[in-house]
């Protein structure tokens, strides 16, 4: 009977593709990387377990080509053996969707790499894991605010609007003025595209 050793000094790096500030229905992508501290480029196996609040984000990567995952309960754990991966790149994304409102913490809990054993058995070491992933799900309403005029009077519909919702300005000038000029701008100052229908209402999404 062959014992294998242990390996050390393995790690589990968990990083995201697109940002973590996300709206109802959007996805977030997590690639989780496994490295190696003491100069080992290969490896052949883990097990690992992540953590998530599943009333705020659903999984999406239930099956990965070549793994074993199994999701339930807000944990998720991914098993694999067979040919050597490459230490350092990505071993596999987990993708989640978002469906409330709220805050939640991606967190790896268990993490296992092997070289040349089953990672679930106990021979397989412990990986040093690096980090968690936080997810922000807003609302996906905004509030639309009119800036002070002159000359006539300004008004939106609706004055709060989910993402994706056409608002429309409606524009009423006062005896003998006429439109000069109407930005729509969102909060980091990028200028929105507006439309009109030439009878003085304009919208824009």
């Amino acid at each position: 009977m062959t014992a294998w050793a242990a390996t050390s000094n393995f790690t589990v790096n968990m990083k995201k593709t697109t940002d973590a500030d996300l709206n109802l229905g959007e996805t977030v992508s997590m690639p989780v990387v496994v490295g190696h501290t003491g100069g080992i480029t290969q490896y052949n196996s883990f097990d690992m377990k992540f953590t998530y609040d599943p009333s705020i984000l659903q999984l999406n990567s239930t099956v990965i080509t070549g793994m074993s995952v199994t999701a339930e309960n807000g944990t998720v754990r991914v098993l694999r053996y067979g040919n050597d991966l490459k230490a350092g790149a990505t071993a596999f994304t987990l993708t989640f969707k978002a469906n409330k409102s709220g805050g939640t913490t991606v967190t790896a809990i268990g993490a296992k790499v092997g070289i040349s054993q089953t990672a679930q058995e106990m021979d397989a070491a412990d990986a040093v894991i690096l980090n968690d992933v936080t997810v922000t799900v807003n609302s996906g309403r905004y509030n639309v605010h009119v800036a002070t005029s002159t000359g006539g009077n300004v008004s939106v519909n609706p004055s709060e609007a989910a993402a994706g919702t056409r608002v429309v300005i409606t524009v009423s000038p006062n005896v003998g003025n006429r439109l000069q000029t109407l930005t729509v701008t969102r909060e980091n100052g990028e200028n929105v595209p507006v439309s009109t229908d030439n009878s003085g209402t304009y919208s824009f999404i």
